[in-house]
């Protein structure tokens, strides 16, 4: 310890006489030190064959203060990019957890497929609610939306309502539908592009009633552009 003690005679005589310019720790101890009421401990332990500073109050609990020259993060109660989505009120996030939450959230480019997802029948006509399930394309398991490209196509739009909705698997209300409709002149093309909220499995609905797009030259076809 270089400890400063300026003394005149037997008294203390310079302002910063008992400070420290600096403290050169001894060898690394392995053990966590017995600490008395009302004292505390610092001093280097072995972690990894590296000398880390530590901390032990007087009730032996123990903090790893530095790591590989760095403030330890867990001295300072932060969470990592595992733990960033527990919302915790009580941790702070790490710059690292923060980019991999928002990297994780952004939307993601599909790429660039060579055939539609769903064509005309491939789809139930039934006007019922049924399941697609996405999983095998949409590889973000935290997924929580799907965009999708919409062609529809009908030869007898003018009479009859070419219709296609699609919803988050297991809503019941119909004020959270996206839908497709073929354009009110025959053979014209419709294309739309929807963003489908979709279930922890990347499930989403779809209904189509059992007279829309029934000519065979109609088309309906639905394909995966990406995802939230």
């Amino acid at each position: 310890v270089n400890h400063i003690a300026d003394k005149t005679g037997t008294e203390v005589s310079a302002a910063d006489s008992g400070e420290h310019r600096n403290i050169l720790f001894n060898a690394p101890i392995a053990s966590t030190p017995t600490v008395a009421a009302n004292h505390g401990d610092l001093r280097i332990k072995d972690v990894s064959a590296k000398a880390e500073l530590h901390w032990t109050d007087e009730d032996e609990n123990e903090v790893q203060i530095t790591s590989v020259g760095k403030i330890f993060s867990a001295s300072l109660d932060m969470k990592d990019q595992d733990d960033m989505s527990s919302d915790s009120a009580t941790h702070a996030a790490t710059q690292q957890s923060i980019k991999a939450y928002v990297d994780a959230r952004t939307f993601t480019d599909r790429g660039d497929p060579a055939a539609v997802d769903k064509a005309r029948g491939d789809f139930t006509k039934d006007g019922n609610w049924n399941d697609w399930d996405l999983s095998s394309i949409v590889t973000d398991s935290d997924a929580t939306a799907i965009v999708l490209a919409v062609r529809v196509r009908a030869v007898d739009s003018a009479s009859v309502v070419n219709v296609i909705q699609f919803r988050k698997n297991g809503n019941s209300n119909a004020f959270n539908i996206n839908t497709a409709q073929a354009p009110p002149v025959n053979s014209f093309d419709g294309w739309s592009t929807l963003t489908v909220p979709c279930d922890s499995s990347q499930v989403i609905e779809y209904n189509v009633p059992a007279t829309s797009f029934d000519n065979g030259s109609d088309i309906l076809t639905a394909t995966v552009v990406g995802w939230f």
